[in-house]
């Protein structure tokens, strides 16, 4: 009982601690990744890794792509890479 003389009616701590993410795991241990990348509200870039090889995704201001960088010092505004 409680202090209060209220008996505990919540989950056990035996439960808490077989149902929870181990940190060690790194995340491997969740049932269904799709799922959680999508309570995260984590869109399709969450899957595509950035900067390291061939195909992967570029970010803003990658090459100056998304950028207002002046290409061929042409200054009117036409030509931004």
């Amino acid at each position: 009982n409680l202090p209060d003389g209220s008996a505990f009616t919540g989950p056990s701590w035996k439960y808490l601690a077989d149902n929870m993410l181990n940190k060690s795991q790194n995340l491997n241990d969740v049932a269904n990744k799709a799922t959680a990348r999508a309570n995260l509200g984590l869109g399709s870039a969450a899957l595509r890794d950035a900067y390291s090889t061939s195909g992967d995704m570029l970010s803003v201001g990658d090459f100056g792509v998304g950028s207002n960088t002046i290409v061929g010092g042409n200054t009117n505004g036409n030509m931004m890479a």
